[in-house]
């Protein structure tokens, strides 16, 4: 059910071989200034 759902997504990720299957990279770059702001509060 949960892949039916998303099916697109899948679709597009087998369609186009360039395309990250997840955004690891993305959050590692974030998690910075993420912690901090829960810390500085």
């Amino acid at each position: 059910d949960y892949s039916l759902k998303r099916w697109a997504a899948l679709v597009r990720y087998l369609d186009d071989g360039m395309l990250a299957i997840d955004n690891n990279g993305c959050e590692n770059q974030i998690r910075p200034w993420a912690i901090g702001r829960a810390n500085w509060l």
